[in-house]
C-alpha cells in the first residue's frame, strides 16, 4: 500500500500535526465492520506499514497508537468521507485530539471552541500542570491522576520525550543516569531445563547420517571429523550392552543405518 502522502506530511510533521492526521485519515479509509476481504488489511495493520514507510524515508519515530489517534482526530473533524476536514480556526491540534478524546461532538466543540486546560475542567480531568485543583489533592489522588495520564501511550510518548530533552541538555545528568543504569542489577534470566534424553536422540540421527553418506562413498570425512568419531568410539567403548526393548532399538537403528547406505550405493548405481 503506498503512503505517499502520509509520508510528506510525517516529513514536515513538526510544523503541521494537521497535514498528517488528515493525510493519515485520507490514505487509510474507514473500514466496514465484520470480516476482511482477500488482501484487505485493517486499520492497524495499514498503520504499522506507514509506519515503517515513514521511517524508511527518515521521518521522525512515532508510535503507531500515536498515529492512530491522529487518523481517529481527522475522522472526527471530517465532513462525512469528502475532503473538507473541518479543523476550527485558532485552535491547536491538542485541543480537537483532546475533545474527542473527551468525548465532545464536533459540533459542540466547535461552537465554542476551547482550550485542552478547559476541556479537562469540562469532563473533570486534571488541567495540564496541576492547576490549583492538584494542590489540594492527597497523595494517594496524585498517584492515581499519574496512572491514568500515563495509560495513555501519547502521554507517555511526551513525557519520555521531555525527560530524554532534559537529561540530554545537562552533561553530568546524562552521565549520572547511564552509571544508575549500568549499576542497576540486571535482571535474571528464568533457568532453561535441558533435555538431555533428547539431545542424545538427535545428536545419534546426526551422526548415523553421516556415516550412512560416508558408507556410501558420496562424503569423505576430514581429519577433524576423523578425530572426533575416534574421540566418540573411544569415549562409548565401555557402555553397557543393551537389553530388551533398548536393544531392539539399537537393531533399529542399525538397520536404519543400512538401509540408508544401500539407498545411496542403488542412486549411485542407476
Amino acid at each position: 500500500m503506498s503512503f505517499e502522502r502520509t509520508i510528506a506530511a510525517a516529513l514536515a510533521e513538526t510544523s503541521s500535526k494537521f497535514a498528517l492526521a488528515e493525510a493519515l485519515a485520507l490514505d487509510i479509509p474507514t473500514r466496514s465492520p465484520g470480516p476482511r476481504g482477500d488482501g484487505e488489511q485493517s486499520v492497524m495493520d495499514a498503520l504499522r506499514e506507514a509506519q515503517e514507510q515513514i521511517l524508511a524515508a527518515g521521518g521522525e519515530q512515532r508510535d503507531v497508537s500515536t498515529l492512530r489517534l491522529y487518523r481517529l482526530t481527522a475522522v472526527w473533524v471530517r465532513e462525512d468521507v469528502s475532503t473538507n476536514f473541518r479543523w476550527v480556526k485558532g485552535v491547536s491540534f491538542s485541543a480537537h485530539d483532546q475533545a474527542r478524546n473527551s468525548g465532545l461532538s464536533y459540533e459542540e466543540f466547535a461552537a465554542k471552541p476551547m482550550t485542552v486546560r478547559e476541556i479537562r475542567q469540562k469532563v473533570g480531568a486534571a488541567s495540564p500542570d496541576g492547576g490549583n485543583v492538584a494542590k489540594s489533592w492527597t497523595p494517594e489522588q496524585k498517584v492515581e491522576a499519574a496512572r491514568e495520564l500515563l495509560s495513555d501511550p501519547k502521554v507517555v510518548e511526551r513525557v519520555s520525550e521531555e525527560i530524554t530533552t532534559h537529561v540530554a541538555k545537562d552533561e553530568k545528568l546524562t552521565e549520572k543516569v547511564l552509571r544508575k543504569r549500568d549499576d542497576a542489577p540486571k535482571p535474571k534470566r528464568p533457568r532453561r531445563e535441558v533435555d538431555y534424553d533428547e539431545m542424545i536422540g538427535r545428536a545419534v540421527d546426526w551422526v548415523t547420517g553421516a556415516l550412512g553418506v560416508e558408507a556410501s562413498g558420496k562424503w569423505t570425512p576430514t581429519a577433524t571429523s576423523e578425530a572426533l568419531l575416534y574421540f566418540l568410539a573411544k569415549a562409548l567403548s565401555d557402555r553397557k550392552v543393551p537389553t530388551g526393548d533398548n536393544a531392539t532399538l539399537v537393531n533399529d537403528k542399525l538397520a536404519d543405518l543400512f538401509r540408508e547406505v544401500e539407498e545411496y550405493a542403488n542412486t549411485e548405481a542407476s
